[in-house]
């Protein structure tokens, strides 16, 4: 969903799947080591030198892999914008790049586009967490909700 209200296209590529599951992968992998413990957080200097953990490396992977995708759709569209191919705006991706106060840079689209992508992908799965642990608290409420699933999977 949020692929068709960014890029407004459901598919990357060929839309075989491949692409979007590789994508949305290398999403969660960012996620899974953007807030782990590194050692060149506590000690900044050690940046750039050496990676003990090799998370630097996972992370600029998954990064490159997600670019891989978005860049490319996203230098497009600024070229259309700029030849005048493009006239209307469709999706957020328009409004980012049409946007005239302040006019954002092309390495500042590319990464609230990131930002959105991550949210994306982070925030559901949050919600569900917290809905289930104040289920699991409230007995009577997750007993409506598992007889309403029950109910729903009947039909």
């Amino acid at each position: 969903m949020i692929r068709n209200m960014v890029f407004s296209t459901r598919f990357f590529g060929e839309g075989t799947g491949d692409e979007e599951t590789e994508q949305v992968l290398a999403l969660f992998l960012v996620l899974k080591y953007l807030n782990a413990f590194c050692i060149s957080d506590y000690f900044p200097w050690l940046r750039g030198k050496t990676d003990f953990d090799g998370h630097e490396k996972i992370i600029r992977t998954a990064i490159e892999r997600v670019r891989m995708y978005h860049d490319p759709l996203i230098d497009e569209r600024i070229r259309m914008w700029n030849d005048g191919a493009r006239m209307e705006e469709k999706d957020l991706l328009d409004i980012l790049i049409k946007h005239e106060k302040p006019k954002l840079t092309l390495d500042e689209i590319k990464a609230q586009i990131m930002e959105l992508m991550i949210a994306t992908v982070d925030n559901p799965s949050n919600a569900v967490e917290c809905v289930m642990g104040e289920m699991i608290s409230e007995p009577m409420i997750l007993k409506r909700a598992m007889e309403e699933l029950d109910c729903r999977t009947k039909d």
